[in-house]
């Protein structure tokens, strides 16, 4: 199976199995995400804290769709993952700290 009918099958899946919890879920995930990465606006960090924001970083930036993935998450959420990352590389800490507040209230 090449990787284009791959996307296919795992797109499809999705819209077999949305309810409203799993939106739920994948809303914290991005929501925790985003908390992670308000350690990037800081200017001290601990070793964890800079490997922590290095990992999130790169899961912002991945554009893979699978299991777990933020294109997969934003899927089930029906946004579209790069233009929400954009959207998020170009926010201060306040306005993270805002929105991860308002998707976990989803």
């Amino acid at each position: 199976m090449n990787a284009y009918n791959k996307a296919q099958a795992i797109i499809t899946g999705i819209e077999k199995v949305q309810n409203p919890g799993e939106k739920k879920l994948a809303s914290a995930v991005i929501s925790r995400a985003l908390r992670d990465l308000r350690t990037l606006k800081r200017k001290k960090k601990t070793a964890t804290e800079k490997c922590l924001t290095k990992d999130v970083i790169k899961w912002f930036n991945n554009d893979e769709i699978f299991p777990s993935s933020f294109a997969w998450y934003c899927m089930i959420i029906k946004v579209d993952h790069v233009r929400l990352r954009k959207a998020i590389m170009l926010l201060t800490l306040h306005e993270l700290e805002k929105l991860s507040r308002e998707l976990n209230n989803c």
